[in-house]
């Protein structure tokens, strides 16, 4: 048998790799960080960075006003 929570972790991981563009990013990042690359981040300034990111996101799908 398997738990629940273990069970929930691999279908969430299969979900992420489906996408051969997402699992290309995923292995990538995971290539960087075994080879010591990478920035640590605390979980705040990861939110904040992806936070800024996305506004900029949206800033620039908008239509400029007429």
């Amino acid at each position: 048998m398997t738990a629940d929570s273990e069970l929930s972790s691999l279908m969430e991981t299969v979900y992420l790799l489906r996408s051969p563009r997402n699992a290309e990013r995923l292995f990538a990042a995971l290539r960087e960080a075994q080879a010591g690359g990478g920035e640590v981040l605390s979980i705040a300034d990861l939110r904040q960075e992806v936070e800024a990111e996305l506004l900029s996101e949206k800033r620039t799908a908008q239509p400029p006003p007429r």
